[in-house]
């Protein structure tokens, strides 16, 4: 009987799961609008891209991001949206569409600047593989958040002080 019941298990809820569509952004809603902030939304074609390639691009962004020492000794939070172009090819027009303060907005757009030709070569993969048109703008939202530095230290031994940002945009920091 456990022999039986593992077979089924094993047949059945791969099939399952294939047969229900089952679509994942950190940064957006299955509907394509931007988790921080739903007035900025992406097609579906532009949407199918970025599930593919959002772990890559939050990665090379957030390699690049600094938090703004001027920023960190007077205790500051705070978020940006970052837009971007994608168009045959081309990644370009990448500009501030949200932000708080000028500090996070240049921090944001130095890290987007300096990982655009990785970025761009995550798209040129895609567009080669998949053969469609997601041609369009993006946007990445970043959350700069400060942590308690001994509750980091117990609970990961690390410190991340940045991180892209699901959730909402929330005004003036925490």
């Amino acid at each position: 009987m456990k022999i039986i019941l593992s077979v089924l298990f094993l047949i059945c809820i791969p099939n399952i799961a294939m047969s229900q569509k089952h679509e994942w952004s950190a940064l957006y809603s299955n509907n394509g609008t931007l988790r921080a902030d739903s007035s900025f939304k992406i097609s579906d074609s532009q949407f199918q891209v970025w599930q593919r390639i959002e772990g890559n691009v939050c990665t090379l962004i957030s390699s690049n991001l600094m938090y703004p020492s001027i920023a960190e000794r007077n205790g500051v939070e705070g978020n940006v949206i970052i837009a971007f172009n994608y168009k045959k090819g081309v990644l370009d027009h990448i500009r501030i569409v949200r932000g708080e303060f000028d500090f996070f907005n240049q921090s944001g757009l130095e890290s987007m600047q300096k990982a655009s030709a990785y970025i761009l070569r995550e798209f040129k993969y895609w567009q080669n593989k998949m053969r469609d048109n997601f041609d369009g703008t993006y946007y990445v939202a970043i959350d700069f958040s400060l942590i308690p530095y001994q509750k980091a230290l117990k609970e990961k031994q690390a410190i991340p002080v940045i991180k892209l940002s699901p959730g909402p945009f929330s005004g003036h920091g925490h």
